[in-house]
């Protein structure tokens, strides 16, 4: 059991020094990024973040049907581990052909 009044209060400030990046063209779509990266490491997650951003909500009414009380995610990352990205996985010729064909239609949906 937490003893502190609000176990989630520390959670709720970065561990670090963060700087502000522009994402998109709006001044609003900007994200926060630790100071300790490397330039590559920075650039690498502005270009991920710039080539998703209509993945991200980046205000309330970009997601009208999340009640913020029900749910609110968090990510909650170790300062001293350093990001690693996992292999790619590939797969049989008759796999990836049915994948290509349910994303063709997924996309027309």
């Amino acid at each position: 059991m937490d003893s502190r009044e609000d176990p989630m209060e520390d959670n709720l400030t970065p561990r670090e020094e963060t700087k502000e990046v522009q994402i998109g063209s709006l001044l609003s779509k900007i994200a926060y990024l630790g100071t300790n990266l490397s330039p590559k490491e920075e650039s690498e997650i502005v270009d991920i973040l710039k080539k998703n951003i209509d993945l991200f909500a980046w205000k309330p009414s970009d997601m009208p049907d999340i009640d913020p009380n029900i749910m609110c995610h968090h990510l909650v990352l170790d300062i001293g581990v350093r990001p690693v990205a996992q292999h790619k996985r590939k797969g049989g010729e008759e796999k990836r052909k049915a994948i290509i064909k349910e994303v063709d239609k997924l996309m027309k949906a």
